[in-house]
């Protein structure tokens, strides 16, 4: 995730200032220069004096303990990876909380370090209110962010859905790293006890991952699913 500090600063925090919700704002990123970068933008408005930030992290651990702390509803900025987890579990982990002690629920905007499909799917899957690519916080992401807020609606960044279109995915991106690698096992003729002693992992962990290749690629078996990873070259 990136943060383009130009001549849009100036009107992103008016934007900010401007906008009328009862959240204070909190930011966990996994990379501390992108953190404090964010936390610029939601700094002390030198007009209003107004205090929208109660504080930056980079960990899932630092988060949950500083809305504990907090008696006001969030607005809590996470990126997809943190020090000490994803920032999809860490969602997931907010939402179970429900409500802040004044009764109002969290809101979480989630923004991705990585355009795969598969973790984008997961995202979508997660209870995120508002879910962003890496492209970065440009003024009208900031513009979309503010208006779901300030009128209680969720948003998905558009380019999630264009890559997650059917008609722009690859097999290949449907399958997680470690289920490529399976699945080259699996073309081997491996069994799955010699998959998973192969990948050090258990041998029931290894028939899941076959079953989830053999889903994702809609074969009748293990025999056709590596029929298909060749013949469309998924595997070398």
């Amino acid at each position: 995730m990136k943060i383009l500090l130009n001549e849009s600063f100036d009107k992103w925090q008016k934007m900010i200032n401007q906008s009328d919700w009862g959240h204070k704002i909190l930011i966990c990123c996994g990379h501390k220069p992108t953190a404090i970068s964010m936390a610029t933008l939601f700094a002390i408005d030198p007009e209003s004096k107004t205090d929208h930030l109660i504080g930056v992290c980079t960990s899932q651990s630092e988060c949950i303990e500083l809305i504990e702390e907090s008696h006001d509803p969030l607005l809590i900025f996470i990126s997809g990876r943190l020090d000490d987890g994803s920032g999809i579990s860490l969602i997931n982990a907010i939402h179970h909380q429900a409500l802040s002690a004044s009764g109002e629920k969290h809101i979480t905007v989630l923004t991705m370090n990585t355009v795969n499909p598969s973790s984008l799917k997961e995202a979508l899957d997660s209870r995120a209110n508002i879910i962003l690519t890496q492209r970065g916080f440009e003024t009208f992401t900031i513009h979309h962010v503010l208006h779901s807020v300030n009128e209680k609606i969720n948003y998905v960044d558009p380019l999630i859905h264009h890559i997650l279109d059917p008609s722009h995915l690859r097999k290949s991106d449907l399958l997680s790293k470690r289920e490529l690698n399976v699945l080259e096992l699996v073309c081997d003729g491996m069994t799955n006890h010699e998959i998973g002693k192969e990948l050090h992992i258990a041998d029931v962990t290894a028939r899941q991952h076959v079953q989830a290749v053999i889903r994702k690629l809609h074969a009748r078996n293990r025999t056709d699913s590596a029929v298909k990873a060749i013949r469309e070259e998924l595997v070398e």
